[in-house]
């Protein structure tokens, strides 16, 4: 038993600590930093300042935060030993309700544990750095919900409400957000966050638009709803895809810079936290950037977006180095497999019968169809074989000339004149390839397509070369070789780009290189294009594209190829550089600017709805929250997989 992968309501059953609450953090434990939001009754964690240098400046500035200092310095990191110590002075515990059907008096030493799990029976166990994982799909969805709900005011997502502007003024904090009073009816101003409706509409037309690459979140345009400017329904992968790339680049243009760079130094982080190459030196960066990333965030929202999966993310990094990539602690594979096994269930009453003939019979037809030869199955018949062929244009060696024929000698001193004389079979001109696991399709037949995959990408040694797939050319030799020929129209990157902090921009109408069109697959890697808010017109923005089923592994025949750098670093480490530089940085500037908007008009509200909310807040004053009050807001599960356990269910040792 290594660790556990769940999510967080299961975390609370597998490490017996309790996810909900004041100690939600199981990681900060006791010192773990909330504040409980009176008008909106539920909890915030606000406590990103913690986790900075003692001197940094974010300290003193309790004016930009929840109005007070912070002095204190980051959580200690608990052993196996001082968690023992907290379980060890734990009574006996037996569930359900006392006597009076009364719940059981908690003391204030047994902090948010609720009993000793069995997973301390085994020997090793609390030797481990890292018992239990904190699952980064389930955090990135609900931050992605947060920061779309906030920013297109969707109802029930937003967390920008008017109990929010309450709290602020209970806090007295961000006086220009204040409710204001008008006769019978108060006005609530516009923060520099929220987007006009003109902006919400451009906004989800953008995404509704965007041609995904294969693979990626293709469903997430059947999410958004131009004319109710809402997204709703987005899955786990959605979320992911949007978080990490889209988002950063829809909201250019919209909002000021400060805003849209900290929304983009969160989405790079989750974006270089789940490579599949992790470097030490950069995860170390990455845990002090999170830091200040959250603490920018805090500047800019209000308290009741930082809910406790928001605050989580400060612990991701410090897991990393622990544990290594995140692909191997995450719940996707989990939650697809779950899936998989939900779609053989056939008879409800049995879905475990169900599940088990299925599966079985699944496995008898895999195995019949690799490890049997001599039988025909879908993979290996005749005619699906040649199927390919058919669509294809074929054309003999003697009409090469005509395939290149406006390109000049030039183009073809990529192939050399062995390679040249070689080619006495067939020239094949098609639309789609497959090369080293990415595919490709040309610009035409992506026409009436969702998807788009005729992004190509060259790495040179000074500058990146940008293009669009035109023609695929496959040159066939005896003895089964053959080689990959990619026409492309490319972009004039050296006077036809913008590069900001972290987006680079190619206008796709300029043109470059158009008598060397041609470049080999193998050095052509697959990149996708979408529009650019922000400079309009022909300016699209570049992203690069990771495929997560292919790994660069250098071997040569009848040994692998072990180089002196790979022996001094960890075992799961690759040896290629990281995505970015480490470029977060502190805007000291964020504090002068106006926190509302004063181009659009406030929101009015019934006076009597603010006054029933006051009155009821000032009876609860001194309520201590209820723990289940915060519950609402997190989503924990993905749409593919409901929840399997509940807090009802049977206690995970009787399991």
């Amino acid at each position: 038993m290594i660790w556990t992968i769940t999510d967080f309501p299961a975390y609370a059953m597998a490490s017996r600590w309790m996810t909900k609450g004041y100690l939600a953090c199981p990681n900060c434990n006791k010192e773990t930093c909330s504040c409980y939001l009176k008008h909106g009754r539920k909890l915030c964690y606000l406590g990103s300042r913690m986790f900075l240098s003692l001197d940094h400046v974010f300290r003193k500035r309790y004016k930009q935060f929840n109005g007070e200092k912070q002095d204190k310095g980051p959580p200690k990191q608990l052993t196996g030993d001082d968690i023992l110590e907290q379980l060890n002075r734990i009574p006996e515990v037996s569930f359900g309700k006392g006597p009076n059907n009364k719940k059981r008096t908690r003391e204030n030493f047994e902090l948010n544990w609720t009993k000793k799990s069995i997973f301390f029976e085994l020997p090793y166990w609390q030797t481990f750095l890292l018992r239990h994982n904190l699952d980064i799909m389930h955090i990135e969805k609900n931050i992605c919900d947060n920061v779309l709900g906030t920013l297109l005011d969707i109802e029930g997502k937003t967390k920008d409400t008017f109990k929010s502007r309450l709290d602020l003024e209970a806090m007295k904090i961000r006086k220009e957000l204040h409710l204001k009073r008008n006769g019978e009816k108060f006005e609530m101003p516009r923060a520099r966050y929220t987007l006009s409706k003109n902006d919400k509409k451009q906004l989800c037309e953008w995404l509704k638009s965007v041609k995904f690459p294969d693979g990626y979140a293709s469903n997430i345009s059947r999410c958004v709803n131009v004319n109710n400017c809402k997204i709703s329904g987005l899955k786990s992968h959605d979320s992911h895809v949007l978080l990490q790339c889209f988002l950063l680049i829809a909201i250019r243009g919209f909002l000021d810079s400060d805003i849209c760079n900290a929304i983009a130094e969160l989405g790079l982080f989750f974006k270089e936290l789940c490579c599949r190459t992790v470097k030490m030196d950069v995860l170390e960066a990455m845990e002090r950037d999170i830091a200040i990333i959250l603490c920018k965030l805090e500047m800019i929202f209000p308290p009741s977006f930082f809910d406790i999966m928001v605050h989580l993310a400060l612990h991701l990094p410090r897991e990393a180095i622990i544990a290594g990539p995140a692909q191997y602690r995450w719940m996707y594979p989990i939650e697809r497999f779950l899936h998989t096994l939900k779609l053989y269930v056939r008879n409800k009453a049995r879905p475990e019968g169900s599940i088990a003939e299925a599966y079985l019979d699944n496995e008898c037809l895999t195995f019949c169809s690799k490890f049997l030869g001599g039988i025909e199955t879908r993979f290996n018949r005749e005619e699906r074989n040649n199927e390919g062929d058919c669509n294809n244009n074929w054309t003999t060696i003697s009409d090469l000339k005509q395939v290149v024929r406006p390109l000049g000698a030039q183009s073809l001193e990529i192939l050399s004149r062995e390679d040249m004389e070689m080619a006495r079979l067939y020239v094949l001109q098609n639309s789609g390839v497959v090369e080293s696991y990415e595919e490709f399709h040309t610009k035409e037949r992506e026409q009436n397509r969702r998807t788009q995959n005729c992004g190509v990408l060259v790495k040179g040694e000074c500058e990146d070369y940008y293009g669009k797939l035109t023609d695929i050319i496959e040159l066939r030799y005896p003895l089964g070789r053959q080689i990959f020929l990619f026409k492309c129209d490319w972009f004039d990157v050296r006077i036809a780009i913008h590069k900001d902090t972290y987006f680079k921009s190619v206008n796709v109408a300029s043109r470059a290189y158009k008598n060397e069109p041609f470049v080999l697959a193998n050095q052509a890697k697959q990149c996708f294009y979408v529009k650019d808010n922000k400079f309009q017109g022909t300016w699209e923005v570049v992203q690069d594209i990771t495929n997560r089923s292919s790994f660069d592994v250098p071997e040569k025949e009848g040994e692998v190829v072990v180089e002196d750098e790979m022996l001094n670093t960890a075992a799961y480490q690759e040896n290629e550089p990281s995505i970015m530089d480490r470029i977060v940085e502190v805007d000291l500037d964020m504090d002068l600017l106006s926190l509302n908007r004063d181009d659009l008009e406030g929101e009015t509200l019934n006076a009597e709805v603010i006054e029933k909310c006051s009155g009821e807040a000032a009876i609860n004053d001194d309520f201590w929250v209820d723990e289940d009050d915060d519950r609402d807001d997190v989503q924990y599960n993905s749409d593919e997989e409901p929840e399997l356990l509940s807090e009802d269910d049977t206690d995970l040792d009787d399991i």
